[in-house]
């Protein structure tokens, strides 16, 4: 399920593991009320994976918030497929202002510096990474990564609204048979779901990893990338 090419997460893993659920409750326990630590990111992007452990993770940050250890930012990764209505509404309990109005061409603040634009993110608490990379299918198949369809996206979008949830949205540019016509038809219809809203969109250069598969076809691909950073420089389109 979890096997995009230009990944090296899923490198020489037969499959996902889970953590003990006490041993994790334990650690947010000494994190928040211990440590006073304010900021988490969980760095899994295969979190929602198994919807119901997922869950369980955050009920153990809603217990805590009722307790007065509240996370005041919580970053996670998810594939937007896998999320249900009761997924968000754990995701809502640990909002510090239930309801956020979102920005809009009326009150869009001008000129704000990037560093200020993550204030944004304060009142909602979780900040939500969500993969679309590319709505091109020959990219999608050619980097192993399934596409969905517009339905889901919608009904994932809706949720989302009716949660008052937000997301930040990754566009992939570089990958392979994907043109500038096709990057940029993406970004159109991406927009369309983020217009009016607080959701971010954070377009990305491909980046050729060490070990990953997607490594060992750039010649086939046509891929060019420098050797230093690994960012994709040259695509045949």
């Amino acid at each position: 399920k979890y096997s995009c090419s230009y990944c090296v997460y899923n490198k020489n893993l037969k499959g996902i593991t889970k953590r003990r659920l006490p041993d994790i409750e334990k650690e947010i326990k000494y994190l928040l009320a211990a440590r006073n630590i304010t900021s988490i990111r969980i760095v899994d992007p295969t979190f929602s994976s198994d919807l119901g452990y997922a869950k369980r993770i955050l009920e153990i940050f809603v217990g805590e918030k009722e307790k007065g250890n509240a996370v005041k930012k919580l970053m996670m990764e998810y594939d937007y497929v896998d999320i249900d209505g009761e997924y968000f509404e754990l995701i809502a309990k640990l909002k510090t202002r239930p309801n956020i109005a979102n920005y809009s061409k009326e009150n869009l603040p001008v000129d704000v510096p990037i560093g200020d634009s993550l204030e944004i993110v304060d009142g909602y608490t979780v900040f939500s990474g969500v993969g679309i990379q590319s709505f091109n299918p020959e990219s999608l198949r050619m980097v192993n990564r399934k596409q969905h369809g517009k339905e889901e996206l919608d009904a994932f979008f809706d949720l989302g609204k009716r949660h008052n949830i937000l997301f930040k949205l990754d566009m992939i540019l570089g990958l392979p048979a994907e043109t500038i016509d096709s990057y940029l038809d993406g970004l159109d219809r991406i927009m369309s779901y983020v217009e009016d809203t607080d959701h971010f969109l954070q377009p990305a250069f491909l980046q050729i990893l060490p070990g990953s598969r997607l490594e060992g076809k750039c010649a086939e691909f046509g891929l060019k990338y420098f050797a230093e950073s690994g960012f994709v420089r040259e695509t045949p389109h």
